[in-house]
């Protein structure tokens, strides 16, 4: 408790009875225990109260850490040179423009008429060769 082992505390419990007397102990121990809750109701409401601060002002630190981090990404990330490079590159690729192109172009009227026409060359190749073999 305070340093105080057993026996030291019982040899001052018995010196407070012998001095104080047996009809006032009770009613002096009583007191001195409810004033030691208090002082220790106390202690407990102090550690709560300076805890929960130190636990608030951690997360208030854990956000402002967190959004400079995020931050910090987002710059970092436009200052990239290899970014710089792969913008440059899309821009310089013809191939790109050709996409953007094709986009626009509806290719099914396109496929259709070039079936018609390998059906017509399959066609007259199969003539073809049927008036070959009659030929011969």
């Amino acid at each position: 408790m305070f340093g105080i082992g057993g026996g030291e505390l019982l040899i001052i419990l018995i010196i407070a009875f012998v001095l104080i007397g047996p009809d006032k102990f009770p009613e002096i121990a009583k007191s001195f225990g409810k004033s030691m809750r208090t002082f220790k109701d106390t202690g407990s409401e102090i550690k709560k109260t300076i805890y929960e601060e130190v636990k608030k002002n951690d997360l208030d630190n854990i956000t402002i850490i967190t959004d400079l981090q995020a931050d910090i990404k987002k710059a970092t990330k436009d200052l990239n040179p290899i970014n710089e490079i792969k913008k440059m590159t899309y821009d310089m690729n013809p191939l790109n423009d050709l996409k953007n192109v094709t986009k626009d172009i509806d290719l099914k009227p396109n496929l259709n008429k070039i079936e018609q026409e390998l059906t017509n060359i399959d066609n007259s190749v199969d003539t073809k060769s049927k008036n070959s073999d009659t030929i011969s």
